[in-house]
This record gives C-alpha cells, structure tokens and sequence, in this order.
C-alpha cells in the first residue's frame, strides 16, 4: 500500500541567499520563531511558549501567527518521520523541485538573508529530487494551492505520484479504469469539455464546480440560452430529482455514475448522462486530451 503523502511548500520572503541555500543542497524549511534551544526547535510547545512570554525579539515576532507554525512544524516532523514526497517552489526560482523526504533529516540552519540577519531555518533533507519547468509540468505552477505556505496537497496527489513514479495511467485500460483514477474536480472540467464536443454548451458563465450551491457548470448553449449541469461520483435518485427540480427553467445535464444510468426511471432521460459514456467519447475522440487530464501533462513520447 502507497501511504506516502504528496506536500506543496512555497519558499518565500527569504532572500536570495537563502534561496539558493535550499536549492543547491536539495532541502526544503520554514522559519516563524526562533527558538533559542535548538533541541526544541521542532516542538510546538516551544513556539508558543516563546510567543506568549515574548523572549524573542520584537523584529523575530512579526507577523508569527501560531496556527500556520503549527502546520508547517508539524509537516516538517511528518516529512521527517517518514517518506513523503514534496513539491517546493522557491520565490525568484523558475522551476519546480520535487523531491522524497530524507527520513530523520530535520535539522536547525542558521543562514544570512543577505541583508546581514541570520535566520534559524528549519530544513527537511530531499532525494531522489527531479527539476522542472512549467512546460514540463504545468499544473504545480498553474493550479498550486492557494495561500498556505506549507500544505497536504490533495488536488495534485495522483499527478505528483505519477510523474514521480514513472507511472502513466492508460487510457486503454478502459473508461472504468480511468474513471476509478479521476478526482471530482476532473470531472467536472471532462464533462464541461464534453457538453462543447458535443456542440451543447457555448460560453461559460461562472467558475466550473468550487462555491457553486445547485450546479457545477452555468453557462451560454448554442441559442444564447442558460445550461446548467451537475457532475457526481456517487448520487442517488434523490439527487437527481432535486436536480432537475432546480433546473427545471433551463436546459440541464445530470452527469452521473453507469449504475444511475441502469435505473428504468432514467434509462431513456436524455438530461441524465452516464460518465463512462463521457470518457469513452474522449477515448475514442480525443485521447490526447484526456489523457493530458488525467495526469496533468501533454504526454509526447507515445506510439
């Protein structure tokens, strides 16, 4: 069983020196608080001690907020512990670095920021470590997540493995295989793409899936008139009833899975779409894209 986790961490605000620092030695780390015990320095008992006391100096304290140092510390131990793999992006540096967490490799640094301050970092060692560009790999430079400086990334998990293992899912492995392998958000950007194949759907109107309450996809048909969708990986009739009740005023798709499809009362609906017959439209029309979606890279080298 892969248990191992995939980890985005944005390096920013450290100057240059320390950039490079990083980028040469293949390691990736957090500052926040400095702590004055150096065995401590991966404890989060000690953060918040020396915030709450203020024994740190007032330029050490700004901007500290406990939450995310509680986050990135206990990341930093996780990746330490145990193998995980991590995406790093560094402020000023073009590339992507991905890359295996050392086990036991966390350690304190003490490195200048160019402007004469040293800065406690504290470093997880990589291996294994593959450099990147934003041809190479488009979606970490695109699609990374949002805000957080050190993060579990969810989203990128199944892409990050696959191009770091090596392992690209066939498409000719079939539309249930491929169906297994997709996350929601996937989904929903195939089953856009297929309402345009299929020349229903014109122009978008609001943001694909995200904060949507009703629908995953508003937008413009070929009249002018509004469309609205709905994409599920597991639903009951229920849903689609509620659906098509919220939908009533507009032309409407219901993307769901084979086994909804079988049901007598939507055999013959032709709001009600199976998502194997999306994927197996793709595979049999557009591979190349759908394979790109699958693994978040145009795939060059095939037969």
């Amino acid at each position: 069983m892969d248990d191992r986790k995939v980890f985005y961490i944005r390096h920013n605000g450290f100057g240059e020196n320390i950039t490079k620092y990083l980028i040469d030695n293949e390691q990736i780390g957090v500052h926040f608080a400095t702590i004055a015990d150096e065995n401590q320095a991966f404890e989060l008992s000690s953060y918040k001690r020396d915030y709450l006391e203020k024994i740190l100096h007032i330029d050490t304290l700004i901007g500290y907020n406990e939450t995310p140092a509680r986050t990135c510390i206990n990341y930093i131990n996780a990746c330490s512990n145990k193998e995980h793999i991590i995406v790093a992006s560094y402020e000023g540096y073009d590339k992507i670095v991905i890359g295996l967490s050392k086990k036991d490799s966390k350690k304190c640094h003490y490195l200048e920021d160019g402007i004469n301050k040293q800065i406690q970092m504290k470093c997880v060692q990589l291996r294994n470590t593959m450099t990147l560009t934003k041809v190479e790999f488009p979606l970490p430079f695109l699609v990374p997540p949002q805000r957080s400086t050190f993060v579990e990334w969810h989203m990128g998990t199944k892409m990050v493995k696959s191009l770091f293992d090596g392992y690209t899912p066939e498409i000719e492995g079939g539309a249930a295989e491929i169906y297994a392998w997709f996350s929601p958000w996937q989904l929903e950007i195939l089953c856009e793409e297929w309402l345009r194949m299929k020349s229903k759907f014109k122009r978008k109107l609001f943001q694909t899936g995200r904060t949507m309450k009703e629908f995953d996809i508003v937008g413009l048909n070929i009249e002018d008139k509004v469309l609205v969708a709905q994409v599920k990986h597991a639903c009951s009739g229920n849903d689609i009833e509620v659906f098509l009740k919220n939908a009533d005023k507009f032309e409407k798709y219901f993307f769901a899975p084979e086994y909804v499809k079988t049901m007598e009362k939507y055999i013959n609906n032709s709001c009600v779409i199976s998502n194997i017959e999306v994927i197996e439209d793709f595979i049999n029309y557009e591979p190349t894209f759908l394979q790109a979606l699958l693994v978040g890279r145009v795939i060059t080298n095939r037969a």
